[in-house]
């Protein structure tokens, strides 16, 4: 072991096998530790220390040195100055202090330490230790799981290759984490951040920092501030924070979560789940298939391209679909939902809402409250759900479903089912053939033009038609006289009811039990279908079926067809001029004719016809017969006199060869 110590000149010191102390002294001096444990002093001036083998000490003192600390493990402290310390191989240990220095590591495990001032330090190979002190310092880690410290300055970080741990302290820092798997923390100050490749995690910290995942599944945590995350390739998840951030997913499929503040997310490629968390948030899912949630405050949700899922949440929220098939869910709060392109599905959910499908064939539920519902373009199914709602069908065939609450129903455009449900609903369809059904209420339908259809279930309810806007026809399940403009009227429901018709031509319909149809004036239609119906023509040539049952048919004024189809069936004839009319299907055994008295002005006993009063032949041989049935042609007349001539009434006809008789022909 030699102590060596040189002069105030520049000297060159060389130690030996053993372990050695050699101290430069004054003036710029060169040091080489050879072979052993050696400690190298360079005091003043810029000295060279050179450690060589062995595991050495090496102190650069005061001014500018150079350190290398050659194989072992060595221990580099430069002192003052701006100092070069290199640990070269081994595991080392190097020490900047004041003075902006370049430290490199070298070969193996070595931690490095830039103390004051603007430093450089470069690990190297192996898993090093850096840390930047004071100032401004760049800190590489090279090869190797490197952990880094920048510490107070504003400094810069680079993990490079393995699977590094950057932590950027006080100051505005920069930090790359490059290849492998990383871990970053800006801390405080105003940060940016880069994962590289590899799954990177990325912690913002305190200030405004930018934080960028690149390559891999990234996890990006922005922390507080008022932060950038931006997830680049791979399935990232990206956590805003406190503050108004703004994070973008780039490519694969990710997860965005603004959590507290205004925050902004933006899915970009990939199927991506996005939350805005509190705050008043704006989620842009982008291309293809997201899931967007508002969350608390009066959020923006778009979901661009792709079949998304778009909910506010928590909040009066606008939610736009974007092109292809969306679902919109608004949750609570006054929420505005647009489907836009594609066959949407809307959801208003609680608040007041308002619902607009857009294009496509859409579906709208409002949802409680009172909601505002716009179908706009293609064949859309609305809901108002509870609530006095406002339904609009838009062009298109669409089905219009009021639900619970005084709702107003219009149709537009398009052959539109409108429904009103619970509640006094005012319903008007518009163009096109419509369907209208105001359910329980008192409710008020208009069909507009087009051949309309209208469901009616109480007294309360109200058609209102106007002349030459089509042929519309009333399903009653009441008792119902049909208005001026509508033409057809269809009993329904089990109970026994009554159908009037108008001046105009009308076509009525009976259900399966006992009716009373009515056809007032004009050209009308009567069906009885099942019961025992009554049928009256009124004036006009009507056509009147009585269908299964015992009917009665009455025809009135004019040239009428009358058919009583199955069962027993009565043909009335109140007056002598309401005659001239066709039976079809008259059934000699269970048919009858009934012939008014007074009508007739007969002087003839009240019953079935007495047999001297008829006669089959073509015409009267005697005062007393007074109807004729002519076989060959069918007809059966009426004689006021018995004598034949001017005074013979043709009352109807029937089928020619009939087995008739008096039998058949009853007085009232």
């Amino acid at each position: 072991m030699a102590s060596i110590r040189g002069t105030n000149d520049r000297d060159i010191l060389e130690g030996t096998d053993a372990a050695d102390t050699i101290t430069g002294l004054e003036d710029n001096d060169s040091l080489f530790g050879l072979l052993g444990d050696d400690v190298l002093i360079g005091d003043e001036g810029d000295d060279r220390l050179d450690g060589g083998e062995g595991d050495d000490v090496l102190v650069g003192g005061e001014d500018d040195d150079s350190l290398f600390g050659g194989t072992g493990r060595d221990r580099l402290t430069a002192n003052e100055g701006n100092d070069r310390l290199d640990g070269q191989d081994g595991d080392d240990n190097l020490f900047g202090g004041p003075g902006e220095d370049l430290l490199q590591g070298g070969n193996g495990r070595d931690s490095l330490d830039g103390d004051e001032d603007n430093d450089r330090l470069e690990g190297g190979n192996g898993p090093d230790t850096l840390q930047g002190g004071a100032g401004d310092d760049i800190l590489d880690g090279g090869n190797g799981q490197d952990n880094l410290n920048g510490q107070d300055g504003n400094d810069q970080l680079f993990g490079r290759d393995g699977q590094d741990i950057l932590n950027g302290n006080d100051g505005d820092d920069q930090l790359e984490g490059g290849a492998a798997q990383d871990i970053l923390r800006g801390d405080d100050g105003t940060d940016q951040l880069k994962g590289g490749d590899g799954p990177d995690s990325l912690f913002g910290g305190n200030g405004n920092d930018d934080l960028l995942g690149e390559n891999g599944n990234d996890s990006l945590r922005g922390q507080s501030g008022d932060d950038t995350l931006a997830g680049g390739a791979g399935d990232d998840d990206l956590f805003g924070g406190d503050g108004n951030d703004t994070l973008g997913g780039g490519q694969g499929n990710d997860r965005l979560l603004g959590q507290d503040g205004n925050d902004r997310l933006n899915g970009n490629q990939g199927q991506d789940r996005l939350e805005g968390g509190a705050g008043e948030d704006r989620l842009e899912g982008d291309g293809d298939d997201d899931q967007l949630l508002g969350g608390q405050g009066n959020d923006t949700l778009l979901g661009g391209n792709g079949q998304d899922e778009l909910r506010g949440d928590q909040g009066n929220d606008t939610l736009l679909g974007g092109s292809s098939n969306d679902t919109l869910s608004g949750s609570t709060g006054a929420d505005r939902l647009e489907g836009e392109q594609g066959n949407d599905t809307l959801l208003g959910e609680d608040g007041d809402d308002i619902l607009l499908g857009g294009r496509g064939n859409d579906i709208l539920d409002g949802g409680n409250q009172v909601d505002r519902l716009f179908g706009n373009d293609g064949r859309d199914n609305i809901l108002g759900g509870r609530g006095a709602d406002h339904l609009e069908g838009g062009s298109g065939n669409d089905v219009l479903q009021g639900g619970v609450g005084a709702d107003v129903l219009l149709g537009e455009d398009g052959n539109d089912t409108l429904l009103g449900d619970a509640g006094g609903d005012r319903l008007d369809g518009g163009t096109g053939n419509d369907t209208l059904n105001g359910g329980t209420g008192a409710d008020t339908l208009r069909g507009g033009t087009g051949n309309d259809t209208y469901v009616v279930d109480r007294a309360g309810d109200s058609v209102a038609e106007q002349d030459n806007e089509g042929r519309d026809t009333v399903q009653a399940s009441i008792s119902y006289t049909l208005g001026s403009a509508v033409e057809n009227l269809i009993l329904t429901g089990a109970g026994r009811l009554n159908g009037t018709g108008t001046a105009s031509n009308n076509r009525i319909i009976g259900n399966d039990n006992r009716n009373k149809l009515e056809g007032r004036g004009g050209n009308d239609t009567l069906l009885g279908n099942d019961g025992t119906d009554r049928l009256l023509g009124g004036s006009g040539n009507d056509t009147l079926n009585g269908g299964n049952g015992n009917d009665q048919l009455v025809g009135g004024l004019g040239v009428d067809r009358l058919n009583g189809g199955a069962g027993r069936d009565r043909f009335i004839f109140e007056n002598s001029n309401e005659v001239g009319d066709r039976i079809q299907g008259f059934s000699t055994v269970d048919d009858q004719i009934v012939i008014s008295r007074q009508g007739f002005d007969l002087n003839l006993a009240r019953g079935q016809l007495r047999q001297g009063r008829f006669i089959v032949g073509n015409q009267a041989r005697d005062q007393g017969d007074r109807f004729i049935y002519n076989a060959n042609a069918g007809v059966l007349f009426f004689d006021a006199d018995g004598v034949g001539g001017e005074t013979k009434v043709r009352v109807a006809t029937l089928s020619a060869g009939l087995a008739f008789t008096n039998n058949n022909i009853v007085l009232t």
